[in-house]
């Protein structure tokens, strides 16, 4: 007769298929082992700076939308859509995105947004989109340019 066992401390997990002869006192041994081990510190996680983006190491030491925005110096509708862009690309880490995402990432940048910038948003893609700053992916999808994104480096580091 076979039986399973799954034992899970912490990050280490356990699992026993097998003969039921695998007794009481061999689970207990085990448990006792696994209290006795020292917890091991998380590895750190990758950070925004050290992820690459589009094959390319982000450069940009900014946290959030607003700082984006801040570091581009937005005045207007366009400059807040290419603010939220930005955002999307190095903080989302998306390399494609929509109107709505576009929309949605300017609202946070809360000291920034005006709801005209909203309501022209497909009006100032458009735009962006003829002047090679944005590129039409097809649909109702976008991306930063290579002109854009390489100007976005080097005025975010």
């Amino acid at each position: 007769m076979s039986t399973k066992l799954r034992i899970k401390c912490g990050a280490i997990e356990l699992d026993y298929e097998g003969e039921i002869a695998f007794g009481k006192t061999d689970v207990l041994g085990m448990l006792e082992t696994l209290s006795k081990l020292k917890p091991v510190e998380a590895v750190p996680s990758v950070t925004n700076e050290q992820q690459p983006t589009n094959g390319r190491p982000a450069k940009t030491g900014v946290r959030s939308t607003s700082d984006i925005a801040k570091k581009l110096s937005v005045v207007g509708g366009p400059d807040m859509i290419m603010a939220a862009a930005a955002s999307l690309h190095f903080l989302s880490k998306k390399t494609e995105f929509t109107t709505k995402d576009l929309t949605a990432t300017m609202r946070e940048a809360k000291e920034f947004f005006k709801r005209s910038y909203a309501s022209n948003a497909v009006a100032s893609v458009g735009r962006l989109v003829k002047s090679d700053d944005l590129r039409a992916l097809g649909g109702e999808r976008y991306a930063l340019s290579d002109k854009s994104l390489q100007s976005m480096e080097s005025r975010l580091a």
